[in-house]
């Protein structure tokens, strides 16, 4: 082997100088390097990850943490750096090598010769678990008013209280949005996160109406997502911020237009129901599918009683295309009407209970027009006799057609 130090072969045992996961004769020169000038050994396994040369470096041959480069560089500076991520291993890996030199009493915040700390590499690297140990061990604070508001959100989606208080206060706006159009707000409420949410809208002021009812791309509003989610404490802490209830969005999985009401009682969701029905439009929910039908199209029975309680018709027609399959031309015009209620919807889902909640309500049981006729659907699929009885039971026009 070479004695001279910029030219040591890194194996997978002690050789004499560092100890690698590298693997057998693997060059240090193979190791691209920022610029080839001269590094110490304790950076160059700093840059190339090997937390094994890095710990013998400095236990064994009391090898300086915080020891400077050529550019003024430190062995955490090169961690940190964005330039680490032609090499990188893993994001966890950087992350215990870059523990152990800060354990070891390396200072976050010396600065090479053009004035880069480890905290502006670790940024521009992405690398928020590394950003977070930094800060936890005193990097200065820094500017983050520019183009930073992924830190947020990523504090955000990890629900890390501290770190969001720290981004703001360090210059992150709470009313950038990512490229979906995401708030930091609407990110808390999608993860359920009660403090954040409550957080951000206190901070936001005079401004809170306005953030609450950012829709992002999608189409989400907070309002939406805590209704779909079955988020009521945050729900009910929307609404006292001014959400407006009556944006209308979509989902997914869903076909048409929804109203936040109505994706509550599609997914069953009374409590999130009852603090939305002081705040609905009526006006605004006709252009929107009937709550009772979504509610209806998932089996979702406590939704429906309260949403008849609260005095919702059951027979408000919806569009619907949907293809019945092969018909004899004089059935034509009876199944191949484009409109339906909540009772045909739950006939079609086969829910008994449903069915006899709709028709004690006072659900259609037959139409002569507009309306795909409930009874003779569930004589036309042969449905389940305690259906059909819940039809017979109640005196259904057998003649209507």
């Amino acid at each position: 082997m070479s004695g001279k130090e910029d030219n040591i072969i890194i194996q997978s045992n002690w050789c004499g100088h560092l100890f690698c996961d590298y693997g057998p004769s693997t060059s240090l020169h193979t190791i691209q390097e920022p610029k080839k000038y001269f590094m110490s050994r304790i950076h160059k396994a700093a840059y190339a990850s090997c937390l094994n040369c890095c710990k013998r470096l400095i236990e064994f041959e009391c090898c300086d943490p915080n020891t400077q480069a050529y550019d003024g560089a430190t062995p955490l500076l090169l961690i940190c750096s964005a330039l680490r991520t032609k090499i990188k291993q893993s994001i966890e890996k950087e992350y215990e090598l870059a523990k152990y030199f800060l354990e070891s009493g390396a200072n976050p915040n010396i600065k090479d010769y053009d004035g880069n700390e480890p905290l502006q590499q670790a940024i521009k690297s992405r690398n928020y678990k590394l950003i977070k140990l930094l800060i936890e061990y005193g990097a200065n604070e820094i500017n983050l008013s520019d183009g930073m508001g992924w830190l947020l959100r990523e504090a955000t989606k990890k629900m890390d209280m501290s770190m969001i208080q720290k981004f703001v206060k360090w210059g992150c706006n709470i009313f950038d949005t990512d490229e979906d159009g995401y708030t930091p707000l609407l990110i808390a409420t999608k993860k359920n996160f009660y403090d954040g949410v409550k957080w951000f809208l206190k901070k936001a002021g005079k401004r809170a109406i306005e953030l609450v009812n950012i829709q992002a791309k999608d189409k989400t509003t907070c309002v939406m997502t805590a209704s779909t989610a079955g988020y009521a404490r945050i729900l009910e802490l929307l609404i006292e911020y001014g959400a407006n209830c009556n944006i209308i969005g979509s989902l997914a999985w869903f076909p048409g237009k929804i109203h936040p009401i109505a994706s509550a009682a599609l997914n069953n969701h009374p409590k999130c129901i009852e603090l939305l029905l002081p705040h609905v439009n009526r006006e605004v929910l006709k252009e929107t599918i009937d709550p009772i039908l979504a509610a209806a199209s998932n089996d979702s029975y406590d939704s429906i009683a309260l949403l008849i309680k609260s005095g919702y018709s059951v027979e408000v027609p919806s569009y619907r295309v949907e293809e019945i399959g092969m018909l004899a031309p004089y059935t034509m015009p009876l199944f191949t009407r484009r409109y339906c209620t909540a009772l045909r919807e739950a006939e079609w889902r086969q829910n008994t209970s449903i069915v006899e909640l709709l028709i004690k309500a006072g659900a259609k049981m037959t139409y002569t027009s507009k309306c795909f006729s409930p009874f003779l659907f569930a004589l036309w699929r042969h449905s389940r006799l305690d259906i059909l009885f819940q039809f017979l039971q109640n005196d259904v026009d057998i003649n209507a057609m």
